[in-house]
């Protein structure tokens, strides 16, 4: 009974997402929700780019899950922002290592092309990016970006690469 329950459960989680990635939201209209929401309003036609002179912009993109992605980002830039430093707790700690061989870049593009939930409220965002360092590897080809729900927002609980786009 246990299992019947819990494979309900994965499913409606697969559920609202889909339908939360299906919905449009009016951006001059306030979300109003008590948890965390997967909106990724067109993700599939969307690039996003930052690049070292963005790094202190705020995020203006209508989702809370690609915002959490471009911090960890701007982090990879520069990890010294305070921005970065007010948000330890919502990043990888590699993130903070400081070491002149990890060739951090110095400009990411990346397009979301799958987001695939997960059980326990965790969604991996599947991207295909683009950079100009090395970064542990982590911010060229196929990177996928484990999310975690954070209150009303996300965190970025993992990042890894892949050979091929799943």
């Amino acid at each position: 009974m246990e299992a019947k329950v819990r494979k309900y459960q994965l499913w409606g989680c697969a559920a609202a997402a889909i339908l939360s990635l299906a919905a449009c939201s009016d951006e001059n209209q306030p979300q109003q929700s008590e948890s965390a929401t997967i909106n990724v309003p067109d993700f599939a036609k969307e690039t996003f780019s930052i690049g070292k002179a963005e790094l202190e912009q705020p995020c203006r993109v209508n989702s809370d899950m690609v915002c959490a992605v471009n911090l960890f980002i701007k982090c990879s830039i520069n990890s010294q922002m305070a921005e970065c430093q007010q948000s330890k707790e919502r990043l990888p700690s590699f993130v903070f290592m400081q070491d002149e061989s990890l060739e951090r870049p110095t400009q990411v593009t990346y397009n979301i092309t799958k987001l695939k939930p997960l059980s326990g409220g965790v969604v991996e965002v599947y991207t295909r990016s683009q950079c100009d360092g090395k970064w542990f590897g982590l911010c060229n080809g196929n990177i996928i970006y484990v999310m975690k729900p954070d209150g009303q927002s996300w965190a970025v609980q993992d990042v890894y690469a892949t050979e091929s786009a799943e």
